[in-house]
């Protein structure tokens, strides 16, 4: 019997569950929760504060409520991209590669400049 996934085209459960951890996608997550705890360090540091001004108005809402708001703004793609994966691979994999290149490049920037003025 097919399941209802099946007949509308859509990949089965159990292959996006797997495509939740496929490599680039577990990079990109720890890059994101490394950037999050890093930014909570360096500001209760005083090192750094928070250029973004939408996820500064979660930080003053406390570190609980920025943890959920950065969490919110990752979590979606990588559903997204592990539910599209097995039926587009390659322009999941390039998508996830160039969110990568690009936050790690924000961020040595974002980083570096507070870093040099502190």
């Amino acid at each position: 019997m097919l399941s209802m996934n099946a007949i509308a085209g859509l990949p089965q459960p159990r292959t996006t569950l797997k495509s939740m951890f496929a490599w680039d996608s577990l990079l990109l997550l720890l890059i994101c929760v490394a950037d999050m705890l890093s930014t909570l360090y360096f500001i209760h540091a005083g090192m750094a504060t928070e250029s973004n001004p939408l996820m500064a108005y979660w930080l003053k809402m406390g570190d609980g409520a920025f943890c959920v708001a950065k969490i919110a703004s990752f979590m979606p793609l990588l559903f997204v991209a592990a539910y599209y994966r097995e039926s587009r691979p390659r322009l999941v994999s390039l998508s996830i590669r160039t969110a990568i290149i690009l936050y790690l490049a924000i961020y040595l920037v974002a980083v570096g400049s507070q870093m040099l003025h502190a």
